[in-house]
């Protein structure tokens, strides 16, 4: 996944991925995190991006942030691209933590959809407001048959 933002966005500093193999346990994976952890600036926040909630990456990325980094850090499960690629674009615009949080729930929600199921969402925008999205159907509309994707950072 960081492969594939990166291709987006471009190389991404102050970040780790872990692999984890089989036979490989939350234990292991602590010992892995807090290794990678000491290469990392860790000053501003720990976010863990994980898979599932209640694996083991998940069981040990919580570990760390119950026991070890208390203030500015959280665990969030469900890692996508549209997720890692907002979280990248606030953390280049400086935007706080617990902003950053939202920012990924938000955007990793966002970024699960049906192809050929319209669906409405409750996007959050602000603690105060809410706004009421349909979310795009992507059937292609022209006669090739195919999608015109355009990406723009603002």
């Amino acid at each position: 996944l960081l492969k594939t933002v990166e291709m987006i966005l471009g190389p991404q500093t102050n970040v780790a991925w872990l692999d984890f193999f089989p036979g490989e346990n939350t234990e292991t994976l602590i010992q892995k995190s807090t290794t990678k952890l000491k290469e990392l600036d860790t000053t501003t926040g720990v976010l863990f991006l994980v898979d599932t909630w209640g694996g083991s990456p998940f069981n040990a990325a919580s570990s760390i942030v119950m026991n070890t980094y208390k203030i500015n850090s959280e665990v969030i499960s469900g890692v996508n691209i549209p997720m890692l690629t907002e979280i990248f674009m606030a953390k280049d615009d400086n935007i706080i933590f617990p902003e950053i949080i939202n920012i990924a729930v938000n955007a990793g929600r966002l970024g699960v959809k049906a192809l050929k199921t319209t669906q409405k969402a409750k996007v959050e925008v602000s603690p105060d407001e809410q706004k009421e999205v349909t979310s795009i159907n992507m059937k292609p509309s022209n006669t090739r048959d195919h999608m015109i994707i355009v990406l723009a950072r603002i």
